[in-house]
């Protein structure tokens, strides 16, 4: 038995999401790809394949990224780490319906 009713082909259980809110994470990142020019996305350039890790959300390459953000506003690490933590704060729900949108999917 169990208390929890689901319907036909649905096991009752949900799915895992992995949800990184982490404006300096490095390892979710997509490996290294090529791009027309020659050059090759830096900031995954240094990491190796076992590295990575697939997240369903990732705030550091769809919101704000305190790399990018260091290079723009030319702010340190940790002005930069700052600045994304309030804007995230500021567009939080943005970032929640953006989860709402894949954990619903």
């Amino acid at each position: 038995g169990g208390g929890g009713s689901s319907s036909e082909g649905d096991d009752g259980r949900r799915g895992v999401y992995v949800i990184s809110l982490d404006p300096a994470n490095e390892r979710a990142r997509p490996l290294p790809t090529s791009h027309a020019d020659g050059d090759t996305d830096a900031a995954a350039a240094h990491l190796p394949p076992c590295a990575s890790f697939e997240v369903a959300y990732d705030v550091s390459s769809e919101l704000v990224d305190v790399r990018v953000t260091m290079d723009r506003m030319v702010l340190g690490p940790n002005g930069a780490l700052l600045y994304c933590m309030e804007y995230i704060e500021k567009n939080f729900d943005a970032v929640m319906d953006k989860i709402c949108e894949i954990v619903d999917a």
